[in-house]
């Protein structure tokens, strides 16, 4: 007998359950990477205080350079930053984003549960040993020779993620921390990349980012997030203010949290035509879904696409643009019949037998199949998304040897 199932669909929208799709558009997967960081053209603009409209124009002949740097014609990249009214522009010239503060009535949490005694908040990783990492730094920072602080020369220090105003971290807020973690780690799961809470003292910068998540500073900006756009591997961190996002709540901080690191890693937003520039999905409030590079803290799902519904003022495919820093992982799961991965079985008692396995889903196209080999009786299998964030819509099909599917009941 074979187990089919599909545990993850991360760069469509999706609004109705066990739809028939079409496999995931990688034609862009190969498209030119941005010049390396320090080679960005040199530039000297008396931007501040300008609005975007001037700072474009300041730019002069140099638009053509700055734009070619981010792999985009003049005129795209002129249509994007007048489009998107998070972006901004630094007195070089180098784009970056901020995200507006948040207040308002989030998604239900998850099923309540016991939370356990938290032990290791600041030792998490998604995937050891991965050739990238996205480090979320929880514990205050002193940030130093950054663009942040180039131009005051001062060291900005940048406060611990803190929810109650007490001094060091309370069970609630280890809590908050692997809850966070973990939502990002599934929004990146299909990346050959770590997500972790662990700052490796000597890291190679060029194969990471750091996104310090802090309360505020002030004197960065009064808003969410601020990220330097196409920064990843650059060792310019993104920030990201907890303080502003809905008083620190799990959700709205993971969510900026992706959409900064969206950012370094070249995305644009994603907002509606006649709308907000940054789309806060479709669906009834908390049960339906919304892009990570629009505003995802209202909506439990929360996905990478292309622009995937009415109105989006954006259609780049999230993965394709990605992949520019940062690969798939390799698929852990045949996905045929015919390379079907075996599921090893575990007695559980009175002849019953248990058969496991946790996978991703790398990309759109991606099916795992399992196979095992089932006595009389009765079989019940049963296929869940990860139980916090999910970013998956699945199904579950059970197919005979030949390959053809059985008849359930129930």
């Amino acid at each position: 007998m074979f187990t089919t199932w599909k545990k993850g669909l991360r760069d469509v929208g999706l609004t109705t359950l066990l739809a028939v799709l079409p496999a995931a558009a990688t034609a862009n997967a190969q498209q030119a990477k941005p010049g390396a960081w320090t080679s960005f053209p040199k530039l000297s603009l008396p931007l501040k205080g300008k609005t975007l409209q001037e700072a474009m124009d300041a730019l002069g002949g140099q638009l053509p350079a700055v734009a070619g740097w981010y792999g985009k014609t003049p005129e795209a990249f002129r249509a994007e930053i007048l489009r998107d009214v998070n972006l901004r522009l630094d007195n070089e010239g180098r784009l970056y984003a901020v995200g507006r503060a948040q207040t308002g009535r989030l998604p239900p949490p998850p099923l309540a549960f016991a939370r356990p005694v938290i032990d290791g908040a600041f030792d998490l990783h998604s995937k050891p040993g991965a050739p990238k990492s996205i480090v979320l730094e929880f514990r205050g920072a002193d940030i130093s020779a950054t663009r942040w602080n180039k131009a005051s020369g001062t060291t900005l220090a940048a406060p611990a993620f803190d929810n109650d105003g007490q001094p060091g971290f309370n069970q609630s807020e280890l809590w908050d921390i692997v809850s966070i973690w973990r939502r990002v780690a599934e929004d990146f799961a299909p990346f050959d990349v770590d997500v972790t809470t662990a700052p490796a003292a000597g890291a190679d910068e060029a194969s990471s980012v750091r996104i310090v998540v802090t309360t505020e500073l002030p004197s960065v900006c009064k808003c969410g997030l601020a990220a330097y756009v196409d920064s990843f591997g650059s060792g310019e961190p993104a920030l990201v203010f907890a303080a502003s996002l809905n008083n620190g709540a799990e959700k709205s901080v993971a969510e900026a949290i992706s959409h900064a690191i969206g950012r370094t890693l070249g995305l644009g937003a994603d907002g509606v035509q006649g709308g907000p520039s940054r789309y806060a999905g479709q669906g009834a409030q908390g049960k339906g879904w919304a892009p990570i590079m629009g505003n995802a803290s209202f909506q439990e799902t929360s996905l990478f696409d292309k622009g995937s519904y009415a109105g989006a003022t954006n259609t780049e495919d999230d993965f394709a643009v990605m992949q520019r820093h940062l690969a798939l992982r390799a698929d852990d799961a045949g996905n045929t019949v015919a390379a079907a991965t075996p599921l090893a079985a575990q007695a559980v008692g009175n002849g019953l037998m248990r058969l496991n396995r946790e996978g991703v889903i790398e990309q759109q196209s991606d099916f795992d199949v399992y196979s095992f080999t089932a006595g009389q009786g009765m079989i019940k299998a049963s296929v869940a998304p990860a139980p916090t964030g999910p970013n998956a819509e699945m199904y579950l099909m059970l197919l005979n040897a030949s390959g053809v599917p059985v008849q359930i009941s129930g």
